[in-house]
């Protein structure tokens, strides 16, 4: 398989106007069903006990996120909370309800170190193949 990549000029102004790029093209999404109909091909489980774990796994990170924890899933990468604040003047005048702005969930690909170079690589991304969509390459219609 392949990472299809999409062309698109710029319309920003500054030095990108006109300047092409390229962004992922989607060709589609897969579900938790997908996910372990194809771990019931390369396991000796049933799909329906791989699914019974898969749709648990959601709701555990969530509570062992909400616990504050950082969750590693190893081969895949780790999940932890982060927070939005606004500043406070003194440690007295924080106050969670409002300086806390917004939350998110971040992800962090697993990485390997290269031994002849040392550098850092994400587990996931090894295997990447790009390919050009032409088909979908065009620049966008003024209005």
């Amino acid at each position: 398989m392949a990472i299809f990549i999409q062309l698109y000029q710029s319309e920003r102004n500054g030095t990108t106007k006109g300047k092409w790029y390229g962004r992922t093209k989607i060709v589609g999404t897969k579900t938790l069903k997908d996910i372990a109909e194809r771990i019931q091909r390369n396991a000796s489980m049933k799909r329906s006990d791989v699914w019974a774990v898969l749709t648990e796994v959601p709701e555990v990170l969530s509570e062992m996120l909400c616990d504050g924890y950082r969750v590693k899933i190893d081969g895949f990468g780790a999940f932890k909370i982060s927070v939005s604040t606004s500043p406070a003047k003194t440690a007295k005048d924080f106050d969670m309800d409002k300086n806390i702005k917004s939350s998110r969930i971040l992800f962090q690909p697993e990485t390997e170190k290269d031994g002849s170079h040392g550098t850092r690589s994400r587990v996931l991304a090894r295997k990447l193949d790009f390919k050009n969509v032409e088909t979908m390459t065009k620049t966008k219609k003024k209005k």
